[in-house]
Order: C-alpha cells, then structure tokens, then sequence
C-alpha cells in the first residue's frame, strides 16, 4: 500500500479560508470581518452590492451566491469589510432599500459543516 501526499503551493496573500463563503480565494486580511445580506433582488450584481456598501464601509470582498443548475442568484451574499467598519456597515445597510427590496443585514456566521 502507497501512500501520495501532495502539497500545494499558494502565494502568501491568497488563501482559501474556510469561513469565507464557499471556500473562494479571497485577499488576507487580519483585521476583516464577513457580513451576510439577504433579501437580495435577483438581478443584483457582484459590482452593483460592492458600490451599495462602498458608501458605508470600505469592502474588501463581495460574493452573490448562485444556484449550481441555473446560475440564477439565490437571494443572499456576503460581503466582507475592514474590521473597523462592521457596525457602521451593519447599521448603514440593513434596512436599506435595494431595488425596492429592504436589505437584511448582520455578521456572518460561519458556515456550518454537514454530516
């Protein structure tokens, strides 16, 4: 019996983190957090949600999660922003008005594992 190992390297300011959505590469930050928005219009872009909290925070990431099948958005995303601009973000954005559609904002938690 054979035993592989196999080791990747990846540059040091890319990494896959497990509490960002999805396991997606994103920028190393220590001092960022993630937030989730939901009540999303389905015609949201990445784009449109980044200039939206642009306003409110500075954000380092934005990520609209899509259905596998159809590639339509499922309603939510996440955007990640500067530590120092969580609560100003949080208290700017839930509630806003997003193509007459009223935001729902908070911190994410991190995705839960399934069995």
């Amino acid at each position: 019996m054979s035993l592989a190992l196999s080791c990747t390297l990846v540059h040091p300011q890319v990494f896959q983190d497990p509490t960002w959505p999805y396991g997606t590469e994103r920028r190393e930050s220590a001092m960022s957090k993630t937030l989730y928005v939901g009540n999303l219009p389905w015609s949201t872009t990445e784009e449109e949600l980044k200039e939206a909290f642009a306003s409110s925070a500075e954000v380092l990431g934005v990520r609209i999660i899509t259905d596998r099948e159809t590639g339509r958005s499922k309603g939510f995303g996440f955007v990640e922003v500067e530590d120092s601009s969580l609560e100003g973000a949080i208290d700017a954005m839930n509630g806003y008005s997003l193509d007459g559609r009223n935001l729902v904002v908070n911190e994410a938690r991190p995705r839960a594992t399934r069995d």
